[in-house]
């Protein structure tokens, strides 16, 4: 999906070959799920202004919205509509970019949303990575994770991720292609992991077990 393709962009910046007006691309990504929890209209609409705001005074932004029908359905529920219209506004003005994913079974629906999208937005067909190519980029980035969390990741973890996330493509929101997928649940595996550290250190409740025992 797209998010393979800002992975390699991302990794572009550290190549010092790369062109200037590549490495001074800054992405962000937007919490689609964090910007729509309140279920407040006016919250919402003032939480996203005010990220506009940001990406309009940041030099080289690009913004990301990895699920484009989600993001419209949250903006049309929560009666803010016009979402779409402040991006179209940006992109006319050159104020920042923005990048959209979606899967192809939802393109229609997105494109009621947004007739004008053509007009903003070039199309393109974005292939899943698989086998060998999606394990060396769940690998790569999944470096990132570890450094967030500062905890190891195995690479028997990242083949079950992998496997799991093939096999349950659809289930329990975590992305729309692959390597997102894989990298959602692994970063939901090891936030729970530090949750279970925080209430019962590891020593500690081998500590109690063997005192059990």
């Amino acid at each position: 999906g797209v998010s393979s393709i800002l992975l390699g962009l991302q990794k572009l910046k550290e190549d010092s070959e790369t062109s200037f007006a590549m490495q001074a691309k800054q992405f962000f990504w937007l919490d689609i799920n964090g910007l729509f929890a309140s279920g407040d209209g006016q919250e919402i609409d003032k939480e996203f202004k005010s990220t506009i705001d940001y990406l309009t005074k940041t030099p080289n932004s690009v913004l990301v919205i990895k699920n484009a029908y989600t993001f419209l359905e949250g903006a049309k529920n929560s009666g803010n509509s016009h979402f779409m219209n402040i991006l179209n506004n940006a992109d006319m003005s050159n104020s920042f970019q923005v990048i959209m994913e979606v899967n192809d079974n939802q393109l229609s629906e997105v494109y009621k949303e947004n007739p004008d999208i053509n007009k903003f937005y070039t199309l393109y067909d974005v292939k899943e990575l698989k086998g060998k190519e999606l394990e060396e980029t769940v690998i790569e980035a999944s470096k990132s994770l570890i450094d967030y969390h500062n905890i190891k990741i195995s690479s028997e973890a990242i083949k079950e991720a992998i496997k799991l996330t093939n096999k349950y493509r659809d289930d329990y929101g975590l992305g729309t292609a692959q390597p997102s997928r894989s990298l959602n649940l692994l970063d939901r595996a090891l936030s729970s992991y530090k949750q279970e550290v925080i209430k019962e250190h590891p020593t500690l409740k081998s500590l109690r077990e063997d005192i059990n025992t």
